[in-house]
């Protein structure tokens, strides 16, 4: 089985959560110290290379200002739509 991180399907949501911190126009080094990480960590999670948990999921989006449910739902239904198109 493949690793998750390098899914088809794990690719969307690095994609949202570049897109929310860009909304919002922090750098990398903004976020990480708003979350208590490093800059370095924040490019690593919007790259790909490492693996984002919930909570973090729940602290990154909750650092840029939006809402972790609202952006989880769009998470899913862009997963539902690619499944779909398959």
């Amino acid at each position: 089985m493949t690793n998750v991180i390098f899914a088809d399907e794990y690719e969307i949501l690095p994609g949202l959560l570049l897109a929310e911190r860009r909304r919002t126009g922090l750098s990398q080094r903004a976020l990480g110290q708003r979350m208590g990480r490093s800059a370095t960590h924040v490019h690593k999670i919007e790259t790909r290379r490492q693996r984002i948990e919930v909570v973090e999921f729940c602290r990154y989006i909750r650092a840029v200002g939006g809402d972790p449910i609202e952006v989880l739902q769009d998470f899913i239904a862009r997963l539902d739509q690619e499944q779909s198109a398959a």
